[in-house]
């Protein structure tokens, strides 16, 4: 709001405009501040005439309407309620025909003579009607049977999948004209009174379904179950590449890359059935009949679970595919179909290995794909784990037995002059070798002497002294006595 405000003029004064603004806040979404109201005696069904209590035509699919105050219909939820409140049943608002005081909405599935109560919520707001609708008298299904398993009230399971055996459905208003649907597939009822209603079971698949009966519009609210046998696996045939294994539920040496046709026997199989070997789906699954079917294997390793799935239910049968495993001298890491020969220095001794090994210290293995290392011989020696080849000792070193990991040097007082030697050789007497790993002896300076195997020369004195027994090339006395 402006205000303005203006004095007297004179050649020395002036106009003093004052403005004053008054802001107002805004909501940024208005709420709806009363609550709905819900007009007593303002019930109809398919737009039939008003009253406080209206009986319905379908058990699905009528149209309710009822009027009030304060309904906001892009805000609003309509539906049927039980006196209880325990049961509640959706009525689909119709928009096109709803207001602000009128409801008009579409009733979803209720029981025979159900008596329900409209209500409505608005911005959190409920309020129930005190009129009521009745749902009409429909069929009601109270049992089912014949199937082989009965044990459970309500439900006949293990059903052939092939279909064709009649089952017997119990209850009550059933009309002459009865249609039973099993989980939306249709089949003409056989009318044998109002309580007992026949029908011939399809062929299908799937471990609970729902089964209800009906007439026109009229349907049975309760749902009784139906269920089919599961797919049963009772024998594996190979294609050219498996084998059949110990029991006719295993395939052996399948080829890793799959691409195997293979033939699966048991019972229980549809259109709909697919084959999982570890997980991964079998191709090309082409059903031969209920109790035939085949499909190229997926790649794999190992032995995997093979199982027949059909609408969800899984064969139990110990089913199994062996794959090619890779042979001793052999190998394939994790996740790789090709098998390779182990490299010279390693090996593999078992199937199925994901490595080689290196080959110990003092073995060699010179060629690939081998499934043991070999020992190194005599005179040969191999310092280091995954040996290609034994390394043969030098001159001036021996390898006394087999598997050693290293030459050793001929002690003092002994030689070799050749390679691969399995033993040094004692210097002579009147010669001598004082370091290891040596190829020759020395001889004795003059007026010295030595005994066999001698690493020095002493002085001929002590020939004297040691003569008992002493003489060039006998050193028996002399090498105890000198050591």
């Amino acid at each position: 709001m402006l205000h303005f405000f203006s004095g007297s003029c004179s050649s020395s004064s002036r106009v003093v405009v004052t403005l004053s603004v008054l802001a107002f806040a805004l909501s940024s979404s208005p709420t709806h501040a009363d609550a709905p109201t819900i007009t007593p005696g303002t019930l109809s069904v398919n737009w039939g005439g008003a009253a406080t209590t209206v009986t319905g035509t379908c058990s699905l699919g009528d149209v309710v309407s009822f009027d009030g105050t304060d309904f906001l219909p892009g805000d609003m939820i309509s539906s049927l309620v039980t006196a209880d409140g325990q049961t509640v049943i959706e009525c689909a608002l119709e928009l096109g025909s709803s207001s602000t005081t009128t409801v008009t909405c579409v009733a979803g599935l209720g029981l025979s003579e159900m008596v329900v109560y409209p209500r409505v919520t608005v911005s959190a707001q409920t309020v129930t009607s005190t009129d009521t609708y009745h749902y009409p008298t429909a069929p009601v299904i109270t049992g089912i049977q014949g199937c082989p398993d009965n044990t459970v009230p309500g439900q006949t399971t293990d059903c052939p999948v092939s279909g064709g055996v009649v089952i017997d459905i119990m209850g009550e208003n059933f009309p002459p004209v009865t249609t039973v649907s099993i989980d939306g597939t249709f089949k003409a009822g056989t009318f044998v009174s109002s309580s007992h209603v026949q029908f011939e079971l399809p062929p299908g698949s799937g471990e609970k379904l729902s089964v209800r009966a009906f007439s026109d519009c009229l349907w049975s609210g309760d749902s009784i179950v139906l269920g089919y046998a599961a797919p049963q696996v009772t024998a594996l045939q190979p294609g050219a590449g498996c084998v059949s294994g110990s029991s006719s539920l295993e395939l052996d040496a399948c080829p890793r890359i799959g691409e195997e046709i293979i033939t699966v026997l048991g019972e229980g199989f549809t259109e709909e059935s697919g084959v999982l070997v570890g997980g991964q789906n079998c191709t090309v699954v082409e059903v031969i009949g209920s109790q035939t079917l085949s499909c190229i294997l997926p790649m794999g390793t190992g032995r995997h679970r093979l199982v027949v799935n059909t609408a969800g239910q899984i064969s139990t049968a110990p089913a199994s595919i062996g794959y090619m495993p890779c042979l001793p001298g052999t190998y394939a890491p994790d996740g790789v179909l090709t098998c390779s020969d182990c490299a010279a220095g390693t090996f593999a001794s078992g199937e199925d290995s994901v490595s080689c090994t290196p080959c110990p210290i003092g073995y060699e293995v010179p060629f690939s794909g081998a499934q043991a290392c070999m020992v190194c011989g005599v005179g040969t020696a191999a310092p280091n784990p995954g040996s290609v080849n034994c390394g043969v000792c030098s001159a001036g070193f021996f390898a006394s037995g087999e598997g050693a990991a290293y030459c050793e040097p001929c002690p003092p007082g002994q030689v070799s002059d050749v390679f691969g030697a399995s033993a040094c050789t004692p210097c002579d007497a009147g010669t001598y070798q004082p370091s290891l790993g040596q190829i020759v002896c020395f001889a004795c300076p003059a007026g010295q002497v030595s005994g066999q195997g001698f690493p020095s020369c002493v002085d001929e004195c002590w020939r004297n002294i040691f003569s008992d027994g002493f003489e060039s090339g006998n050193d028996s006395a002399w090498s105890s006595s000198a050591r």
